[in-house]
């Protein structure tokens, strides 16, 4: 039996050591979103991300991450998931915002089987994809599930944390 290639694109959404950006971002200063600073606006977009569209969803092909709030965008993950992010990034030696932008990233263009999920009650998408963490002998160290919500109605990223749970 042949196994999709998105199959195993999700499979291995891996880490080793320092990210490519991470280790240019390190060097620049360079934040991988724009600045959401205290006087720019909710809807400030911070970043546009690719997705991968709902079967049965809206043909949309991409998500924004903006400034947001304590509810959503990038304040709400920031401020709520910023310090887990962080305490992961430690064991790839980046900044939390780099590592944050790349599981985002990863999550919405290949989501595992299955996702995205709609939740009618709250009318999000939620994408769902595995993420290792590496050593620099390549053995897997742990893994974590990234999930990202998106709004419905206009595809903004609402929340990205990462989970132990796989389901």
């Amino acid at each position: 039996m042949t196994v999709p290639c998105r199959a195993l694109l999700v499979a291995f959404v891996v880490l080793v050591g320092l990210l490519g950006a991470t280790t240019a971002e390190a060097q620049t200063g360079a934040p991988p979103w724009a600045a959401c600073g205290r006087t720019d606006p909710e809807r400030k977009p911070a970043k546009t991300y690719p997705v991968l569209p709902p079967v049965g969803g809206p043909t949309r092909t991409f998500a924004v991450l903006q400034c947001g709030n304590d509810r959503f965008g990038y304040r709400h993950i920031a401020g709520k998931h910023g310090q887990e992010w962080a305490d992961l990034a430690v064991l790839t030696g980046g900044p939390w915002q780099s590592l944050a932008d790349f599981a985002i990233t990863q999550t919405l263009t290949v989501p595992q089987p299955g996702y995205p999920q709609f939740a009618p009650d709250r009318n999000t998408w939620t994408y769902k994809s595995p993420l290792q963490i590496k050593d620099q002998e390549g053995q897997v160290r742990a893994t974590y599930w990234v999930v990202v919500g998106v709004a419905a109605q206009d595809g903004k990223v609402l929340t990205g944390f990462y989970t132990r749970d796989p389901r």
